[in-house]
C-alpha cells in the first residue's frame, strides 16, 4: 500500500508470496465498510446477513449469526461489504459460489448440563450410535441402505484407505471387513506417508478417505492425488459441507453431529457398533459397506 495501492489489490499481490496453509482475514484502518478474506489449504466460509456479511472457518463457526453461507474454494479471495461480496479465484477472475441455508444453530454446540463438551459428546454416544444404524440400515428387511454411487463396487479391483489418526485404525478395522466378505484387496496408508510416496494407482480403482472434520490437510492431499491418477473417490466424514465432502466423487456422512471436543469420542463407539451389522446383507460385495461406514466413524 506504500505504493499507492488500494486494499484489495494490495492483498491480491501479497497472497502469491505465501507459503503454507493459511485462512486469513484483513482489516484496514479507516476502511470500515471492507473486510477482505482469503484461503490456501485451510478452510474459510462467507456468510450472508442482513445489512451484514461474516467470515468464519466454517458453519459452526457462523452459526450464531447466520445460517447462509457459501464455501470459498482453494486459492479463492473474498472483498465483503456490509451489503455485498465479491469472491475472485487465484487468477483473479470474479466468480460465483453457491451459497447453502445449512442446519445449524448455536444451541447444537452448547454443553448442556455437562461441565464440557467432552463429557456431553461421551454421553452422547448411544443416541448417535442409533442415528446411524438407522440411516445406513434397514433393519426390517435386514439390508444396507446406500447413497447412490458414481460407481458400480463389483468392477472395484482395488481399494485405497487413506486418513489419519484414529480414522486410520478405522481403515485398518475396515480392510479386514472389504477382504474378507468382498474379497476386494485393500492397502490402508497413513494420509501424511500415502501423499509422498508416489503409489502407484490401478485402473477401476477406489480410493477412500475418512475424517471427521473433512479438512484434515493430509487427508485432502491424498484425494487430490488420488483424483488426479483417475481412482473413484468416496469419503466418509463428519462434515457434509467440507473441502473433503466437495471435492470427493461420493461421500457418506457419519452424522455423528459436531464434535467439539479434540479427542474423538462420539464417532468411536458408533463405528464398532456399525460394524458387527455386515453379516446380515446377503449379497458379499453389500455386506462390506456397515463396517465401512463404522469404521469411518472414528475419526481424527
Amino acid at each position: 500500500m506504500n505504493k499507492g495501492k488500494g486494499p484489495v489489490e494490495a492483498v491480491a499481490e501479497s497472497l502469491p508470496k505465501l507459503r503454507g496453509a493459511f485462512a486469513l482475514g484483513f482489516l484496514f484502518q479507516g476502511e470500515n465498510d471492507l473486510l477482505i478474506g482469503a484461503r490456501h489449504g485451510s478452510p474459510l466460509a462467507v456468510g450472508y446477513g442482513n445489512g451484514e456479511m461474516f467470515l468464519g472457518s466454517d458453519a459452526i463457526a457462523l452459526a450464531p449469526m447466520t445460517n447462509k453461507i457459501a464455501y470459498l474454494e482453494e486459492g479463492d479471495l473474498a472483498v465483503l461489504t456490509r451489503e455485498s461480496v465479491e469472491i475472485r479465484d487465484e487468477k483473479g477472475v470474479i466468480v460465483h459460489r453457491p451459497t447453502q441455508i445449512v442446519v445449524a444453530g448455536s444451541f447444537i454446540v452448547d454443553k448442556g448440563n455437562h461441565r464440557h463438551f467432552m463429557a456431553k459428546e461421551i454421553h452422547e454416544q448411544p443416541e448417535v450410535v442409533g442415528h446411524t444404524l438407522s440411516h445406513y440400515i434397514d433393519m426390517a428387511r435386514e439390508e444396507v441402505r446406500l447413497p447412490k454411487l458414481p460407481f458400480d463396487f463389483k468392477d472395484v479391483e482395488r481399494i485405497t484407505i487413506s486418513a489419519c489418526g484414529t480414522a486410520y485404525y478405522a481403515g485398518l478395522v475396515a480392510k479386514y471387513w472389504f477382504e474378507r466378505f468382498a474379497r476386494i484387496t485393500v492397502d490402508v496408508d497413513i494420509a501424511s506417508e500415502f501423499r509422498y510416496r508416489d503409489a502407484p494407482m490401478p485402473k477401476n480403482g477406489l480410493a477412500i478417505f475418512v475424517s471427521q472434520s473433512g479438512e484434515t490437510a493430509d487427508t485432502l492431499a491424498s484425494l487430490r492425488y488420488a483424483k488426479d491418477h483417475g481412482q473413484h473417490t468416496l469419503s466418509i466424514v463428519n462434515v457434509p459441507t467440507s473441502t473433503i465432502a466437495r471435492e470427493s466423487g461420493a461421500i457418506m456422512p457419519t452424522l455423528a453431529g459436531p464434535e467439539i471436543g479434540v479427542a474423538s469420542t462420539k464417532p468411536s463407539p458408533a463405528s464398532w457398533r456399525h460394524s458387527r451389522c455386515s453379516p446380515s446383507v446377503p449379497a458379499k460385495r453389500a455386506e462390506i459397506f456397515p463396517a465401512t461406514t463404522s469404521a469411518s466413524l472414528c475419526m481424527r
